[in-house]
């Protein structure tokens, strides 16, 4: 029995071609298809394709149409399921594992034995459940904590200091 004309066709194309098509190809092929790249006015489609694919023939490129046709038509008839693709643009972030009280002590000993900078040591010998960059992060937040305490000691101190000054005075405190 003779193979379908379409059939025959693409037989014959498997035929001329030597090469696979390489990932790049296909993503040319595919951005040459699109109708305003392609231009519908073009008397050969398939020749254009082929001329920005060095290694295609204008044949294997028909044959590369004919295939992604018959799987789109395949896949509109429900012979073929969808792929699963992966909507989200954003990947998920990984929530960090607080720090113990422990892990924290251990950040504290190993800060005063090689000082401020050296997270490599510090996780290596110290914290060693966490890694240096986790180590860093952890100073970053630590050193901000310890100045917003100091901060606020100063302003606490501030405020306490102008309010024993005056209560002692005689003279009410001026409301300007």
């Amino acid at each position: 029995m003779e193979a379908a004309p379409f059939l025959r066709n693409i037989q014959q194309a498997a035929a001329d071609t030597e090469t696979e098509w390489s990932f790049e190809e296909i993503k040319i092929f595919e951005r040459a298809i699109i109708p305003e790249e392609l231009g519908f006015d073009c008397d050969n489609p398939f020749e254009r394709i082929a001329a920005r694919l060095p290694r295609k023939t204008e044949a294997q490129v028909r044959i590369q149409w004919q295939m992604l046709v018959r799987d789109i038509e395949m896949i509109e008839a429900g012979s073929i399921p969808l792929p699963h693709y992966n909507t989200s643009t954003k990947p998920k972030r990984r929530r960090g594992v607080p720090w113990t009280k422990e892990e924290n002590e251990l950040f504290e000993r190993g800060l005063k034995r090689f000082g401020k900078g050296d997270w490599k040591s510090i996780s290596r010998h110290f914290v060693e459940s966490k890694r240096p960059s986790q180590v860093a992060s952890h100073a970053q937040k630590y050193f901000l904590r310890l100045e917003k305490s100091r901060a606020k000691q100063n302003l606490h101190s501030a405020s306490t200091s102008n309010h024993f000054r005056s209560t002692s005075s005689s003279a009410p405190p001026s409301y300007q």
